[in-house]
């Protein structure tokens, strides 16, 4: 259910001009059997990601979120 949602959710939100990450990463795999481009973009997505939580921890401090 969790893969699911996932997909679901940035469809029920976005417009068919728009392309959020996950739709590309997902349009790139199974419609176009681009490889190599969607997981270049998975890495830059997750990269991305870690380099949030990196300055957050700096600023912020990540106790903060779990209490």
């Amino acid at each position: 259910m969790t893969c699911l949602v996932v997909i679901e959710t940035p469809l029920l939100l976005g417009t068919p001009r728009d392309m959020m990450i996950s739709q590309l990463i997902n349009q790139q795999i199974e419609e176009l059997l681009a490889w190599g481009f969607a997981s270049a973009v998975a890495v830059v997505l997750l990269l991305a990601t870690g380099l949030i939580l990196v300055v957050y921890n700096r600023f912020a401090g990540l106790d903060r979120l779990w209490g």
